[in-house]
């Protein structure tokens, strides 16, 4: 019997079959994460290609190519591009590496015009069946001091970097081969995890498969930079391996002599945690190797709300107040010294009852079908950040300073002519003393209950280095971090532009398609703009209202930000002794924004640079320009209350008015007149709160030129002589002009 362009099943059964979840092979799909796995600023999809189906659930296989090509994903949740393939150049062409036995064959490749050339596949040595060596490493139990012997239960089948046992996908499943194609399992030893000539024989010796060759040729799918190992197998196939191994077992050795857990029988009803080795090589602020950092971290994400722990909040320092700081610092002549906890987390007090698996890699021999019994938090925990903090809160209250009222991390102490500030960044403390001799002596008092490392004085905060060119002038730079988000998004040769934002620039939402390479640009620079470069806040607010609604418009103003961060990397905030006070500067540019509300922004000066600074979009539509200025006064005055509330902790000088410039004399008579007239008595009463203060005398308000005002390219683009006055007048120094 003819068909007649039916398919067999619904010849058979005489109903319609239902094609909906056929999709095209091999294009492009944003495969969602979910939230558990991942945090808060990380991309909720993630980019792969579509090779097919599962067969053991609803579900579509995947590859990521950017990552491991080897790695076959089930998920079910994806949005599907059908109409953009895995090449979307035309010179692209992707080539995975394959093996009949330990790996998913995926071979993508595509028609280059003008080439006829093709991919050989090399032949890949087969690796050596991997041989188990018991690692000599101290009891894992916490309440005993004989020594034992552990092994690792990773497995040593596939040298990819599929078997970690982690999952960054919920209902991502990896596909595992079949048991013909698995190599025999054995445990794999830190220091010889397969047999002698792994290194010489690997069955993916280099990362690169296909070499770069001329512009007609084919490219290979790679990872410009060699990424930080994502398990313990992947850790042992490097070249470094003897670093990473020293570093599991300091780890270890620090868990043991905290005394962190002790080994109990795996209770019946009890929710077990488990754990993973996360790797990172620790660099300092201009790119040079510091240390190999192995740390044991328990998935926090396996936890029960209510039952494993209940509050998780835990404070740190605020930049502002690290920048006001150091501007005293110049100001009083203070020395400022740095110094880590060494695996702070682990000194946390637990009160929650929690079991955890043994550490891999570090299973005691004849206890393992043991669980850790939690005696003290582990990073991993969600409440450890919180156990540690209100630990060390306690140890510094103890030692007689006092915690800021206007920042919980910021604990100041006088004693006779003595005066010292601690800042606290979950485990890095910043000690700002007039007396070198009480920072030998606080670090002393610490020393004494936490191990400690001495870094001397402070060169890096958070990323951000900290040069002290003489007592009276202190710079605030990054510019390697610059360097490095120009050379991950291909700009590192781009041509160099005078200012980040075009004049008058209006933009509107775009489609909705893949915004993950939109949103990871914005948030490389909006990292940038909160710690050191206010000149570049009001271009990454702006382009972050399109970051589920982008085109290439807005990607050409992003690179235009980062075109600008190329001729201007060497800029840093200056702070210098210059005798005057806190003053703040307050503007609005009315009706800017794609829906119609107005953009505000404020910078406050203290030392000759910025401390604290915003660009923001309001809350509501603003009916004048005055009224929109009227509300960029109180964004602004919420500031100042924060910033001279630490201030006056620090100083003792509590009785003078902060300055705030606005360049709108309607704005600052609004603020000094109680009359409610009808051009403002639709004003939202929040925004009068303005008006108490200034009475109170807490802020002082008046009026600025607008060609004097530096606060102008928080609102706006505004031109290069403009925009060089505000960058300058902000405190932002050392840049070579495009």
């Amino acid at each position: 019997m003819a068909l007649k362009d039916k398919v067999p099943e619904e010849v058979f059964t005489g109903e319609r079959v239902d094609l909906s979840n056929l999709k095209v092979f091999g294009c492009r799909a944003q495969v969602l994460v979910k939230d558990h796995s991942r945090k808060k600023f990380d991309a909720k999809t993630v980019q792969m290609i579509m090779t097919g189906y599962s067969t053991n659930s609803k579900a579509y296989r995947f590859i990521n190519l950017e990552d491991d090509p080897t790695r076959i994903i089930i998920a079910r949740d994806a949005t599907f591009m059908e109409n953009v393939s895995a090449a979307t150049k035309e010179k692209q062409k992707a080539a995975v590496p394959v093996s009949k036995k330990d790996a998913v064959v995926i071979d993508l490749q595509y028609d280059i015009p003008g080439v006829s050339r093709s991919i050989t596949q090399p032949e890949v040595p087969r690796i050596a069946d991997p041989v188990a060596v018991r690692i000599p490493v101290a009891s894992s139990n916490m309440n005993e001091e004989e020594s034992g012997s552990v092994s690792s239960t990773t497995r040593a089948s596939s040298p990819t970097r599929s078997d970690s046992g982690e999952n960054f996908y919920d209902s991502v499943d990896v596909e595992d081969p079949t048991a013909e194609d698995l190599q025999s399992s054995a445990s794999v030893d830190l220091e010889h995890p397969v047999a002698e000539g792994l290194e010489s024989s690997r069955r993916y010796p280099a990362r690169n498969r296909v070499p770069k060759r001329e512009k007609d040729m084919v490219y290979n799918f790679h990872v410009s930079d060699d990424p930080d190992p994502i398990s313990v197998k992947d850790a042992m196939e490097r070249s470094d391996k003897k670093f990473w191994v020293e570093a599991m077992k300091d780890e270890f050795n620090s868990l043991k002599v905290n005394g962190t857990w002790e080994l109990v029988d795996r209770p019946l009803d009890a929710n077990v945690v488990k754990t993973k080795w996360v790797f990172k090589l620790k660099v300092g602020a201009d790119g040079s190797t510091q240390r190999y950092k192995a740390r044991l971290v328990a998935k926090g994400y396996s936890q029960k709300p209510g039952e494993d722990y209940f509050e998780t909040f835990a404070p740190v320092v605020k930049m502002s107040s690290i920048r006001l700081l150091l501007a005293l610092t110049v100001e009083k002549n203070l020395s400022v010294h740095h110094i880590d906890v060494t695996t702070a987390f682990l000194n946390g007090d637990l009160c929650e009852e929690i079991y955890m698996e043994q550490p891999q890699s570090f299973v005691q021999e004849g206890s393992e079908g043991k669980v850790c019994k939690l005696k003290k938090a582990i990073y991993g925990l969600k409440q450890a950040a919180r156990c540690w903090n209100q630990k060390i809160h306690e140890h510094i209250m103890k030692m007689g300073f006092s915690r800021s009222k206007y920042d919980q991390c910021v604990y100041t102490k006088n004693y006779k002519d003595i005066f010292t500030v601690i800042a606290l960044y979950v485990d890095d403390f910043y000690i700002f003393t007039n007396k070198a001799v009480e920072s030998r002596t606080v670090i002393r008092q610490i020393g004494r209950s936490f191990k400690i490392k001495d870094l001397g004085e402070a060169r890096e905060c958070l990323g951000v280095r900290i040069e002290r060119k003489s007592v009276n002038e202190i710079h605030l730079s990054q510019k390697q971090y610059i360097s490095k988000i120009l050379e991950k998004y291909g700009m590192l040769e781009c041509k160099a532009v005078s200012t980040p934002v075009e004049m008058n620039l209006r933009l509107k939402s775009g489609e909705k398609n893949d915004n993950t390479r939109y949103q990871e640009i914005i948030g490389s620079l909006m990292y940038l703009a909160c710690c050191t470069r206010p000149d570049i806040s009001y271009a990454v607010t702006m382009l972050s209202q399109f970051n589920n609604c982008n085109d290439s418009t807005h990607m050409a103003a992003l690179k235009r930000v980062l075109r600008y961060l190329k001729g201007t990397a060497e800029l840093s905030l200056c702070y210098k002794k210059c005798n005057k006070p806190l003053v703040a500067y307050a503007d609005a540019d009315w009706g800017n924004g794609p829906d119609g509300k107005s953009f505000s922004g404020y910078t406050l000066v203290f030392g000759g640079a910025a401390v604290s600074w915003q660009s923001i979009k309001q809350r509501c539509v603003a009916l004048s320009t005055a009224e929109a200025e009227y509300i960029a006064i109180c964004e602004v005055a919420k500031e100042v209350i924060s910033v001279n509330g630490l201030y006056s902790e620090l100083t003792g000088r509590n009785n003078t008015a902060v300055t705030i410039f606005s360049d709108s004399q309607s704005a600052s008579k609004l603020v000094y007149s109680p009359a409610i007239g009808k051009r403002s008595k639709h004003i939202n009463i929040r925004y009068h709160f303005v008006r108490e203060l200034a009475e109170q005398r807490v802020i002082c308000v008046k009026y600025c030129e607008t060609a004097l005002m530096p606060a102008d390219m928080m609102t706006k683009g505004v031109g290069k002589q403009k925009h060089v006055f505000c960058t300058q007048h902000s405190g932002l120094s050392g840049g070579v002009e495009p």
